[in-house]
């Protein structure tokens, strides 16, 4: 949700810019490397703000603190897509 409680545009459905494939692998796969690309662009500095401080209650405004993405939570983020772009583990775990 937005600062005024509309959808953002990640959250509306997607329109892939590819044709239609029959094979799910192959389908998913675009599907995957639409929504990297689209991740990419996304500024996660704005996971960590918080955009109506003015909702908080005033004891609540005087401590709260905003933190930032921190080097764990790049490498974490980081292996997450590396796995993720793991085809072979990915199928593998896909069957279990």
């Amino acid at each position: 949700m937005t600062a005024n409680n509309q959808c953002c545009p990640l959250c509306q459905p997607q329109q892939y810019s590819y044709l239609p494939v029959r094979s799910s692998w192959a389908r998913a796969a675009l599907v995957k490397a639409e929504n990297d690309k689209h991740l990419e662009t996304i500024d996660r500095r704005t996971w960590y703000i918080l955009a109506r401080r003015e909702l908080l209650h005033e004891e609540y405004r005087n401590v709260f603190h905003e933190f930032h993405e921190d080097e764990e939570t790049t490498d974490f983020i980081q292996q997450s897509q590396d796995k993720s772009d793991n085809f072979p583990l990915q199928i593998g775990r896909a069957h279990v």
